[in-house]
């Protein structure tokens, strides 16, 4: 158990992991492919295993903070390999860590998706917010909602 201690203190101070350019578009193209899939894109290879309304049942909706935790995920396995470098078979088990864990989830019930009504509503205010909010800026809750009020969102806090 000390022998354990040690190999993860030494990794904590020594190891700083990189994505690498390939693990980096292998992690895009997961994130590109359950986007899609969440949304029932009929472009998807996987258009077989859809209902008749085109949406897969099975999917699970991916978000950005979703992927920055598959990152971590990524980041942690090269740790434990005390590699500096993410490989992209670090980021497939990684990405298969995350649906595995988020699958037990629902099928545990510590999940419940919405119905397609309230879900639709969120995906225009996400939509708004994308629209409105550059990418990786910050902006307090508040003013958040002032805005989406302004453009007339109808179920903001």
């Amino acid at each position: 158990m000390e022998f354990l201690r040690k190999y993860i203190a030494f990794a904590r101070k020594t190891i700083s992991p990189v994505l690498s350019s390939s693990a980096a578009t292998k992690l895009a193209r997961h994130y590109c492919s359950a986007r899609a899939e969440a949304r029932g894109d009929t472009r998807q290879e996987d258009a077989g295993s859809r209902g008749a309304t085109g949406s897969n049942e099975n999917a699970i909706p991916i978000t950005v903070r979703q992927l920055e935790a598959i990152v971590r995920l990524s980041e942690s396995i090269a740790k434990i390999c005390l590699m500096s470098e993410v490989t992209e078979e670090m980021v497939d088990e990684a990405y298969r860590l995350f649906q595995t864990a988020t699958v037990d989830a629902i099928k545990h019930g510590q999940v419940s998706f919405l119905n397609d009504e309230v879900r639709e509503e969120i995906l225009k205010v996400m939509d708004r917010i994308h629209s409105h909010v550059p990418v990786e800026s910050r902006i307090s809750r508040e003013l958040l909602f002032q805005q989406l009020r302004k453009v007339g969102s109808s179920r903001v806090a």
